[in-house]
């Protein structure tokens, strides 16, 4: 039944290596090109015809080594026969669980980088196919401690998002469950060496003085270094104009933030010798950043700084894909995105089979692709940082990546301290996550700004305690 609902899907190999332009997989860059200039470099004369058949030659290594790094990616998809997941009677996550099975690939790439190195291939080593094994076997559709990031434990926090099972989840909401999980594994002391530390962006940005008390063993308030640099006193009459301002310009750029919050942009001196002093000891990140970058459609303004974070060392990919389809994608070539897909149905994986005599339904040998444009606008972007340097050239990364015009996403020195805004009434925003938009009525309910906020002040600060409600997955702000 299955395979005439989704099919078996053709790869796209032979477009991606028919052409000669460089391949980014996470980070690492293919490149045809490298070995030809060597020889141009070297002085060495070479006629039309050699170059040409250098260049096949080249191509055909490229064509191994993008193969057997796309292979050593893991591939979950969906699955049926596994035990029901209570409390309802559901034994496959076929047609509703695709953003949670990406966001799964994403976070296992993630341990699997934190425990093997980015340059793990399949099948290489027997010692480190054992330890594989173990992190892939977190992942198994089983409702028990052993399988800490399964189907099962990842919907046990369903609730928390306003999500049930057979749900279609947005990538925050994905996000929010992972996290969880990751949390209540953590508390495992066996398992604490293993796991890296979690940090998820929850409003689109990224702010160094969270990352910071969360990657230092010896906590410290990074946020105090910070903010010797603001100024003792900031009138509240300075506000209104910056915030006005960063309203009107570009959203979502760094000089912008540092505005909004009152201070002005340091070099990169300042917030190096912030991360440098924090501590003698750096836990290793996982960073999660879930965005929307358009309404309808993504705003394809925003497609370079997606190429640019895919590029990064420190990329995981991100997730995100179709409407109502979620995609894990792990790289691009030119303006293609290279992606894993979890729409095929497969049987569960018993629990006590041994992974290492057979992975192969954990592998996917099929190189898919899809334009930047075509992207949905909501996703979730994630990254890896080993150490301290490791962090340090990450945010000076995507410091640059924040100086485009339309960034992925925004950072700052200090998280915004919004006390005292009670003076300026409240501003409700509603953000949705899928391309399936409210009804228009609701786009065009009258803008009750202008007029004031008519609630009690006390009515206002009690709605703004309260945690905020999710849309699809995605924390409205």
């Amino acid at each position: 039944m299955w395979e005439a609902v989704f099919g078996d899907q053709e790869s796209d190999a032979k477009k991606v290596f028919s052409r000669a332009a460089p391949v980014c997989l996470l980070g690492v860059e293919y490149n045809v090109h490298e070995s030809l200039k060597k020889h141009l470099k070297s002085g060495s004369m070479l006629g039309p015809s050699k170059l040409r058949e250098m260049l096949i030659q080249e191509m055909e290594r490229r064509k191994k080594k993008v193969e057997e790094d796309f292979r050593s990616r893991v591939w979950f998809s969906y699955r049926e026969g596994f035990p029901e997941i209570t409390p309802t009677q559901w034994t496959s996550d076929a047609g509703w669980g695709c953003m949670l099975r990406t966001s799964q690939m994403m976070f296992c790439q993630a341990l699997i980088t934190h425990n093997l190195g980015r340059g793990w291939r399949l099948n290489r080593s027997r010692e480190r196919s054992a330890l594989y094994s173990v992190i892939l076997r977190w992942f198994l559709d089983y409702p028990c401690k052993e399988c800490p990031y399964s189907l099962h434990n990842l919907l046990h926090h369903a609730d928390c998002v306003g999500k049930k099972v057979g749900e279609w989840f947005g990538p925050q909401a994905a996000c929010v469950v992972i996290q969880r999980c990751h949390a209540t594994h953590k508390k495992s002391p066996q398992q604490q060496p293993m796991l890296p530390t979690v940090h998820m962006a929850s409003d689109g940005t990224l702010y160094l003085d969270q990352l910071v008390e969360l990657c230092a063993e010896k906590k410290r308030s990074p946020s105090t270094s910070c903010q010797q640099q603001k100024p003792e006193k900031q009138k509240v009459e300075n506000v209104e104009p910056e915030t006005t301002k960063m309203c009107e310009e570009t959203p979502g750029s760094a000089t912008e933030e540092h505005q909004a919050q009152g201070h002005t942009l340091e070099t990169k001196k300042s917030w190096q010798q912030i991360v440098k002093e924090s501590a003698d000891s750096w836990r290793p990140v996982v960073i999660l950043v879930p965005v929307r970058l358009g309404l309808d459609s993504i705003n394809p303004n925003y497609c370079e700084g997606l190429r640019r974070c895919l590029k990064l060392p420190q990329s995981l990919g991100f997730v995100g894909g179709r409407p109502r389809s979620s995609l894990y994608f792990i790289g691009y070539q030119a303006d293609s995105l290279m992606y894993l897909d979890p729409h095929t149905i497969q049987k569960v994986r018993p629990l006590r089979e041994k992974i290492q005599t057979d992975s192969s339904t954990f592998h996917c040998n099929r190189i898919r692709t899809m334009q930047f444009r075509e992207l949905d606008p909501s996703l979730a972007l994630g990254f890896y940082c080993r150490d301290r340097s490791d962090f340090s050239a990450f945010w000076d990364a995507v410091q640059s990546i924040g100086g485009l015009r339309f960034p992925p996403f925004r950072t700052a020195m200090v998280t915004p301290n919004y006390e005292g805004l009670d003076d300026f009434g409240a501003v409700d925003l509603e953000l949705d996550t899928d391309s399936e938009q409210k009804s228009r009525e609701d786009r065009t309910t009258p803008n009750l700004k202008s007029e004031g906020d008519q609630r009690p002040r006390s009515t206002r600060a009690s709605a703004r305690g309260k945690s905020p409600p999710m849309d699809d997955g995605f924390v409205l702000i």
